[in-house]
């Protein structure tokens, strides 16, 4: 699986009912981070955008859990619509039900998010720069003229 870009992770997650469960957000947070960001094969079969393949035992093991706490995050998350999860007999296929909603168009928008960003930043930085320098030049002068 590639894991290149980012996700979008909004501070209302601070408020969200399972936040204070350690086990269920840092299961909901892996699932966000893991699911696939667009329909891709994956063992004869596609899985679609906002779906990961996984198993208990494997989340339990990433997230230091024992398979037990990783099964209640689960059903935490199932009972309150968060994921859906269907299980096949060599893992199961876990789908974040408002991926869309909490990824809106990740792929082009950050794109063009950052390249906005940074143009931003360089020109801000630069900006920001030349008038110090260009005082620093000129008291130096200012100096050596009296």
């Amino acid at each position: 699986m590639n894991h290149r870009g980012f996700v979008k992770l909004h501070r209302s997650i601070l408020s969200w009912r399972w936040y204070k469960d350690l086990n269920t957000r840092s299961v909901f947070i892996h699932l966000l981070l893991t699911a696939f960001w667009e329909d891709t094969p994956y063992m004869n079969r596609v899985i679609k955008r906002g779906q990961c393949c996984t198993t208990v035992k494997e989340l339990a093991t990433i997230n230091q859990q024992t398979v037990q706490q990783t099964r209640t995050a689960l059903n935490h998350l199932e009972s309150t619509n968060e994921i859906t999860i269907e299980a096949t007999p060599q893992y199961s296929i876990i789908t974040i039900i408002n991926y869309d909603t909490y990824q809106q168009g990740n792929k082009q928008n950050n794109k063009q998010i950052t390249n906005e960003q940074q143009t931003v930043q360089q020109t801000c930085s630069s900006d920001f720069n030349k008038p110090t320098i260009y005082k620093e030049k000129k008291n130096i002068r200012n100096e050596e003229d009296k």
